[in-house]
């Protein structure tokens, strides 16, 4: 019995612990296992500890389990659940993972309803970056579905989860695959009529059918028992669902239809063409849905408990005294009084050299291309990139000038970032051109790593991709800022611009905001712009001021008043997990 191993832990500070965990609350169980909120004693976070159920000798779970944690450890992408630890306590295997503080979209969708077609394209859009990542690596999650996307409710970020029974490609795979593995009704065909043929395109599918669930409330596939369902997945269509009175746009029914094509010769069977048929945005979910996941308990540091005996009690029931406490960001609840544009704030421009070469340089030799020194023609070289992020950029000018905006409620963040498919002939000349830089899924199309913690708050900030010179016109930019703002704001509201390549990328946008969007209140900062070409930099800095009447600060402390900022620290416990350059700059 777990609660037999859960009293005869060690209570070191009268709390059951195990390793350098001390346990706080159960906050999930499952067929294979119990998962409980927790401390870590070293590192000071909450943890999330999941504890394989029953006799773990008995079978192949533990193998499983084992699996799990070797998989997680090797994905390095912020929307798949990261892994801390794996250890045994006596004959229990535990999986130490980091804590999300949200729930998975089926309680989401339970407790509010079903998803905007905005947001559900939103989810599609996170889910499908995390998949490229997964895929490659070679993992095939093999169960997608709403339970194992978990929601943030701080800031709307997607988290995959549960990789119990994930396939490796090119290795033996420890659950056989003569045998039908994953949830019937979110399964792909060739799950069920050929469990060893799965690929990529079989977590395309379940995507697909999770998309049509948020979106309607139903199932595609819903059948009088298990294996009616699985034969609807193998040969009916999905209803549109209009079927259930949801209207949507003919692109968004062509994408469901594309991933859930029998076929998988027919099928939308890459995550990247995936991102190539969705908007390229990121749409921030409404309040109500972000309040419905808010997790059930949070947990705090403990304090030290004298009462062994009541605590553990307490644990065991499903109760805490002290243990943690209901501690919620809340939501904004004033109006877009600013705006923030951070312009290709990206790996693969800012970054020092030694850390791309330490990232890009494998990562692109296993994909058929040489990023090595320099990567590509935009890269800004090590003095402008060290002026820009810092040698330590959890600290320095980019990240405190991101940081304060962040915490500021009454602030807008657009993040624009270049993201390119080297498989796109559209894309080919420039890529020729440039050079391999910002492609979909690496390394080096991420923004910088120590902003990823801000880069997607999905209350009052978006993500928008862009594959061309003029996002203005390549992408829904100025559509996506009606929905904060009013016409008679466009010509007040303050407007800032930070980012790379001040002679095109920043100049492009800030002439386009003026004179396609109407805004007149521009400003960018000379400490927060980097172009490789000094002589040019400070020619368009002039050209913006007296041509364009952009306001043109030279420190960051007035340029965040302007946008009506105070200046913070950034948290440094919201970037502690994540690669820093400092690793890699000495």
């Amino acid at each position: 019995m777990f609660d037999d191993f859960l009293h005869a832990l060690p209570r070191p500070n009268g709390r059951p612990c195990v390793g350098r965990i001390t346990l706080l609350h159960p906050v999930g169980r499952g067929a294979m296992g119990v998962v409980y909120a927790g401390w870590h004693d070293h590192l000071d976070i909450p943890v999330a500890v999941k504890f394989l159920l029953g006799d773990s000798g008995a079978d192949d779970r533990l193998v499983r389990f084992r699996r799990e944690a070797q998989i997680l450890a090797t994905i390095d992408e912020p929307a798949v659940v990261r892994v801390l630890d794996f250890g045994m306590e006596g004959e229990v295997p535990y999986l130490v993972m980091e804590w999300v503080p949200g729930k998975g979209l089926d309680t989401v969708v339970d407790t509010v309803g079903q998803l905007t077609e905005a947001e559900v394209l939103t989810v599609l859009r996170d889910v499908g970056q995390a998949l490229i990542a997964l895929h490659d690596k070679n993992v095939i999650h093999r169960d997608i579905k709403p339970s194992n996307l978990l929601l943030r409710s701080f800031d709307g970020r997607i988290k995959i989860a549960d990789l119990g029974i994930a396939k490796q490609l090119n290795r033996q795979d420890l659950i056989q695959t003569q045998t039908v593995v994953g949830t019937p009704a979110f399964m792909s065909p060739e799950q069920i009529q050929s469990p060893q043929n799965v690929g990529p395109h079989s977590d395309l599918f379940s995507l697909g059918v999770t998309a049509y669930h948020l979106l309607t409330g139903q199932m595609p596939f819903n059948g009088s028992s298990v294996w009616d369902t699985m034969y609807r997945v193998c040969h009916h269509p999905i209803p549109h669902p209009s079927d259930f009175n949801i209207e949507i746009s003919d692109v968004t029914w062509k994408t469901l239809n594309a991933l859930t094509e029998k076929e998988v010769g027919r099928r939308l069977s890459r995550a990247c063409r995936l991102l190539d048929a969705l908007p390229g945005a990121s749409i921030p979910f409404r309040t109500a849905v972000l309040d419905a996941a808010k997790p059930g308990f949070s947990p705090n540091a403990p304090v030290a408990s004298t009462d062994s005996t009541q605590m553990g009690t307490d644990i065991t029931a499903g109760r805490s005294q002290s243990a943690g406490t209901m501690t919620f960001t809340p939501h904004r609840t004033q109006p877009i009084q600013s705006l923030l544009f951070c312009q290709c704030l990206q790996n693969d421009f800012i970054a020092p050299y030694d850390a791309l070469q330490v990232h890009a340089h494998a990562e692109g030799l296993a994909n058929g291309y040489d990023t090595l020194s320099p990567p590509n023609r935009l890269h800004v070289g090590w003095e402008e990139a060290t002026r820009l992020v810092g040698t330590d950029p959890t600290s320095g000018p980019m990240v405190r000038a991101v940081a304060s905006c962040a915490e500021a409620e009454h602030v807008g963040m657009v993040y624009i970032r270049d993201w390119h498919d080297k498989e796109d002939p559209k894309q080919k000349p420039e890529l020729d051109f440039f050079g391999m830089h910002c492609l979909m899924g690496t390394w080096g199309a991420r923004l910088i790593d120590v902003l990823e913690s801000y880069s997607r708050d999905r209350r009052r900030s978006m993500v928008v991709d862009a594959t061309g010179i003029n996002d203005c016109a390549d992408t829904p930019l100025l559509k996506l800022l009606g929905n904060w703002l009013e016409p008679d704001e466009l010509a007040h509201v303050p407007i800032g611009v930070i980012g790379v390549w001040t002679n095109v990328k920043i100049h492009y946008l800030l002439y386009d905001l003026k004179t396609r969007g109407g805004f007149q209140n521009l400003a960018t900062c000379s400490e927060l712009i980097a172009s490789p070409d000094r002589e040019a930099h400070a020619a368009t800095l002039r050209h913006l001021a007296t041509v364009l009447n952009v306001r043109v600060f030279d420190r960051i402390e007035p340029f965040l008043a302007f946008l009506g900022v105070t200046p913070v620290e950034p948290h440094r416990s919201a970037v502690h997990a994540r690669p820093t350059f400092a690793d890699f700059v000495h």
